[in-house]
């Protein structure tokens, strides 16, 4: 290369460090613009400036088949994941699941063995004919097609599952609590694409079921990762926000960046207050190519800014891109709540606790960091997946009701009559609780496919996107799709303009079209006999119960045409089958 290539990477979460990472590996000049003082976006921590401590913005389990996260953090960061104690992961084979006044909680455990789909099955968690149902529901799922165009594009996943025949309200209560719980978002909302795309990287990589941390994201990743960026040359800039990008032509001229400050207490980033006689603390910087990676808020804002006139934004090149502010994104309320002494009652796994009402869920920090300061106490912390459901946007309101909720579930600790209450088992002075309204998780929404950005447009040829919002092929909102997009963005831009090595975008081994077609040919009529017993079931209960002709009628007719959409269903995945043989297809 005969010249320095410069890049601007504005955002520093981890899709945003992915692709400075390869980037400056290769000997691009690339300089990463993060708005906070601390790097990680949604994969952050930072350390409380009163109590020393390291609060995770999230909690986050780690999948096997986030095998590009993983090349990251085994490759180039040296960490450890194995089964032994000098992992720097704990593996864990199930999550657990509490119901109020539930002495022993029930168990989901990993799908990797008959041992585990029989486990589940009589967990307690839902009827065991309905937990076959469920299981049979996200294989038939994967068994549709992957084509974009298809019809199942705008289905969401209690949309899909509610038109199967073999439906039942426990099923598609189970999904819209799993995802609820995971992703901040119901199961009606969840574009039923997407999912299918989660289950079908997930399918058959799924022992141990996930993956935890062992320390802060902090101390562990994000500082081990800045640290190699940094002797790599690449130059960070903390409390700095890209207020405004201009384009010229064709490409990218110029953006502006302003100083910001950061209010520790409330998590919110302000701009700094400028001084009229220093008119060059905004300047304005060129750089060959652009990386934006940044949420679907911040984008939108920078896409159609009034910062620069019209005519010179993006959305003037890239009109569809206004598209991008129909994206949503929602906040997961988090606390670490630390004690005065070891609590009883906590399991070691993730645990969600049923009808919470705003989708609680816990992890022992205590049982999974290697912390000295942990030997003695409990600390926890606690998520609420659906933030609307709290009482108000008072974090002194919502952090003891946080309290109080957990209490109900594992009543062996005094909360206090309230927060700060110096009898109860709390220490109160390390605990915390943030809204993370600035640390918004993406949301898969019905329709997001045809907003959202791809990595890159010739329209505008040195604007390249990166972020979990971005198309990519793992699709739903995870750790690795964040990371696959920061390469994604990194393997576009030196494509342009090679400089060293090519840059490797790994992709799991998965299952033939023809396997998955075989399993729910194999399992079909165990499905739909089990539907069968569950509509006998309910039309007996029905007329022992005295209620009238029409509701129980209604069973005894779907009863009988059962067979018959039984029949059609198995016809049609044989045709599938078969062509999937003859064609020798293989879904990517």
């Amino acid at each position: 290369m005969s010249r320095d290539v410069r890049v601007a990477v504005v955002g520093g979460g981890i899709s945003g460090l992915t692709a400075a990472l390869r980037l400056s590996e290769r000997g691009y000049q690339v300089t990463v613009y993060e708005q906070k003082p601390f790097l990680g976006g949604n994969l952050a921590s930072h350390k409380h400036p009163d109590t020393g401590v390291y609060h995770d913005v999230y909690p986050h389990m780690f999948s096997n088949f986030y095998v590009n996260f993983w090349h990251l953090v085994e490759n180039d960061l040296g960490m450890r994941r194995d089964m032994s104690a000098k992992s720097d992961f704990a593996h864990r084979n199930a999550v657990k699941v509490l119901r109020l006044k539930q002495e022993h909680p029930m168990e989901l455990r990993d799908t990797g063995s008959l041992e585990g789909l029989r486990s589940n099955l009589f967990s307690g968690v839902a009827p065991p004919l309905d937990m076959y149902l469920w299981a049979y529901s996200m294989l038939d799922m994967l068994a549709h097609s992957f084509d974009p165009q298809t019809q199942l594009r705008d289905y969401s996943i209690s949309g899909f599952v509610q038109s199967r025949p073999y439906a039942t309200e426990e099923i598609v209560a189970l999904h819209d609590f799993v995802v609820m719980v995971i992703w901040s978002v119901h199961a009606d909302e969840t574009s039923a694409s997407s999912y299918r795309n989660f289950l079908y990287h997930t399918f058959g990589n799924l022992s141990p079921l996930v993956w935890l941390l062992k320390g802060s994201l902090q101390q562990k990743i994000i500082e081990p990762l800045e640290q190699k960026l940094k002797s790599l040359k690449c130059e960070i800039r903390k409390n700095a926000m890209v207020t405004s990008v201009k384009v010229d032509g064709a490409s990218i001229s110029e953006i502006k960046v302003e100083e910001t400050t950061f209010d520790w207490h409330r998590h919110e980033v302000n701009l700094k207050r400028r001084e009229q006689d220093h008119p060059d603390l905004n300047p304005v910087d060129s750089f060959d190519y652009v990386v934006l990676a940044v949420p679907p808020n911040t984008l939108g804002a920078l896409i159609e800014t009034r910062a620069v006139p019209m005519g010179h934004r993006i959305v003037d090149r890239l009109p569809h891109l206004a598209q991008v502010r129909r994206l949503d994104s929602e906040p997961i309320a988090v606390l670490d709540l630390y004690f005065k002494r070891k609590v009883h009652g906590i399991p070691a796994e993730n645990t969600f606790m049923i009808d919470s009402g705003c989708e609680l869920t816990c992890i022992d920090l205590s049982q999974l960091w290697d912390d000295p300061g942990m030997k003695d106490i409990s600390a926890v912390t606690l998520a609420i997946s659906d933030y609307w459901a709290l009482p108000s946007d008072h974090a002194e309101e919502n952090r003891h009701a946080m309290v109080k909720m957990f209490h109900r579930y594992v009543p062996h600790f005094n909360p206090g009559r309230e927060w700060g209450d110096a009898n109860s088992d709390i220490d109160w002075a390390r605990s915390h609780y943030t809204a993370n309204k600035a640390d918004t998780l993406f949301v898969n929404q019905v329709g997001s496919e045809a907003w959202r950005p791809e990595t890159h447009y010739p329209a505008i040829s040195n604007l390249f996107f990166a972020g979990d919002l971005c198309r990519n092929h793992i699709d739903m909102a995870t750790v690795e799709a964040a990371v696959t997009s920061g390469l994604n963005a990194a393997a576009a831009i030196h494509k342009v303009e090679p400089l060293g090595k090519p840059i490797e975008i790994l992709h799991l081994d998965t299952y033939p079209e023809s396997a998955i077609l075989a399993m729910k040919l194999l399992m079909a009529p165990s499905a739909y006999s089990a539907k069968w017993w569950l509509s006998v079931a309910d039309a007996a209960t029905s007329l022992a119960s005295g209620k009238p002709r029409e509701e129980w009628s209604t069973d005894v007719g779907a009863m009988l045409g059962l067979p018959y959409a039984y029949a059609t269903d198995w016809l049609k995945t044989a045709g599938s089958f078969w062509g999937s043989l003859f064609l020798g297809g293989r879904r990517e």
